[in-house]
């Protein structure tokens, strides 16, 4: 197994970017942060969801090398992240809606496939010859569009930016936070090491070449929120314009739409990130 053609993208979209992606020797990851909703910066970094999946950044480039399963990797990491969270805070009160989270899809290279580990909404694109296989969670994704619907109604209601709807639906986002890791909500990377075992995990055998694409939600929404691009169509847009002409449509696309009426959402630009490779027998 040859990994090939690598390409890698991580911008922000605000003041602080909540993303991280990263491919090493061993593997690749990619994290969409979820900074609490108090508004308090609990651990000194430009915002917690930043320093939560910055920690992560750093625990799986390091040890991914280590010949365990993915989950155990994973679950090592909560718990040490916790610990390490609880430190940085450094005794400040905070509740479950102050916690950072984040979306999280793993890859970990073996000889003869790719072991996988994806919590949340970031996809995962396998293409091969005659099809192609997406790992993803949808739970965020139904959640937020209710949310999206909501502004979508206040806009037209109050004649208002999207921006200044967003106040407007707080409580409904602060409700859908709290169904975060439970049986009737979702699951998520965060600090309870029960949303392991809810993950989708498995191994890719390779028995012919594929292209594999990673996003976070700030990517695909090419395809998911703008629908500039068709799904079955992403990896050959990703292979024939390259990852830093798409992010640069992106841009664009959101800048065209400053208030976010045509395209109701959260911010004006999200945090973007993608990891792109091609696998060569």
């Amino acid at each position: 197994m040859k990994i090939i053609n690598k390409q890698i993208l991580c911008e922000a979209g605000d003041f602080a970017n909540e993303d991280v992606a990263g491919i090493n020797e061993y593997g690749a990851w990619l994290l969409d942060g979820a900074t609490g909703l108090s508004g308090a910066k609990l651990t000194g970094e430009k915002s917690d969801a930043r320093w939560y999946t910055k920690w992560w950044d750093l625990y799986l480039s390091n040890n991914l090398k280590n010949d365990i399963p993915l989950c155990e990797i994973i679950t090592n990491g909560i718990l040490q992240v916790k610990i390490d969270f609880h430190k940085a805070v450094n005794g400040k009160p905070c509740s479950k809606l102050d916690y950072p989270s984040s979306s999280i899809a793993v890859l970990k290279w073996h000889d003869n496939g790719i072991e996988y580990f994806s919590l949340g909404d970031s996809p995962i694109l396998i293409q091969k010859k005659d099809s192609m296989e997406e790992i993803t969670d949808k739970k965020v994704s139904v959640l937020d569009q209710k949310v999206y619907d909501a502004i979508n109604q206040t806009i037209l209601e109050h004649n208002i930016s999207a921006w200044e709807a967003k106040s407007f639906v707080l409580p409904m986002i602060r409700n859908h936070r709290m169904l975060l890791n439970t049986e009737k909500g979702y699951w998520i990377l965060g600090f309870d090491i029960r949303a392991v075992n809810k993950a989708s995990q498995g191994i890719l055998e390779i028995s012919e070449p594929m292209k594999i694409l990673m996003a976070s939600d700030g990517f695909s929404a090419l395809v998911d929120k703008y629908h500039v691009i068709e799904k079955e169509n992403f990896i050959l847009q990703v292979e024939e314009k390259g990852i830093p002409l798409l992010y640069e449509n992106l841009r664009n696309i959101e800048n065209l739409d400053k208030e976010g009426i045509k395209y109701p959402r959260f911010k004006k630009s999200d945090d973007a990130s993608a990891v792109y490779f091609e696998i060569e027998m």
